[in-house]
């Protein structure tokens, strides 16, 4: 995996936490997410674009990010005038709490430990940060996998190996377990999604017309979903039809 690769995968969990957290109050905010979310590693200019103006950002505001000082960081990540983060404006919303401003400053000491791999600065791995909040749905994804990873026939399509699961009843095991783990506050849907949209976008080199689709489809699913479904259950239809539409 490339520096790019990893440093745009970096900015992308960085704005879509952000987004989870302030994409209401800041409209900007929430444009920029979807953006990323509609970016592809394959897009070289736009990714380049995203790398540039981070690390512009961060080079303005080096020691403001080294110490986690919020009252000097100055200047907007924008990419187009309807389309930018205000991290100052984010920083005194009252939405910020302790817990999530430590964890703002550790996604920018990461995006920045990435740009400037000399820099003095305290090592902070974006294995750790990342954990505290994708280990639940790591976990999920990873009892998923092993459930259905004996029951796909390479030979198939995506849909048709969908289809088996169904017909077996492996997925419906799953999409049971799924809703109550939702409805229970195990697992948050927006960063189930986000964990597999991450997992999808690794795999996703422009080279297979089924990943690619499904990779936009979690994306769209990610943008389009709510942070919690009370006690409705994962519209698994719509879902369904979405996926439906990756061999018409």
């Amino acid at each position: 995996m490339s520096n790019d690769t990893i440093i745009f995968r970096a900015i992308n969990e960085f704005v879509h936490d952000l987004a989870s957290v302030f994409g209401t109050e800041f409209h900007p905010l929430k444009l920029y997410s979807h953006l990323l979310s509609k970016t592809k590693i394959t897009h070289n200019d736009a990714v380049g674009k995203h790398i540039t103006l981070f690390k512009n950002f961060c080079e303005v505001n080096t020691q403001s990010i080294i110490n986690r000082d919020k009252i000097n960081i100055v200047s907007d990540i924008s990419y187009t005038n309807k389309v930018h983060i205000n991290i100052y404006d984010i920083f005194k919303s009252p939405l910020m709490d302790n817990d999530t401003e430590k964890a703002v400053w550790n996604h920018l000491l990461t995006i920045y430990s990435l740009l400037f791999p000399d820099a003095d600065i305290p090592i902070v791995t974006r294995d750790i940060i990342i954990s505290k909040s994708t280990s639940t749905e790591m976990d999920f994804i990873g009892k998923f996998t092993d459930k259905i990873e004996g029951h796909i026939d390479e030979n198939k399509s995506v849909m048709e190996n969908v289809s088996a699961l169904f017909e077996g009843g492996v997925l419906n095991d799953i999409i049971g377990e799924f809703g109550n783990s939702i409805k229970n506050g195990t697992i948050n849907i927006k960063d189930l999604l986000g964990t597999a949209t991450s997992m999808a976008s690794q795999l996703d080199d422009g080279t297979n017309s089924e990943i690619s689709s499904i990779s936009s489809v979690l994306s769209s699913l990610q943008y389009n979903t709510p942070n919690t479904l009370n006690d409705t259950q994962p519209d698994i239809a719509n879902i369904m039809s979405m996926f439906n539409s990756i061999n018409k």
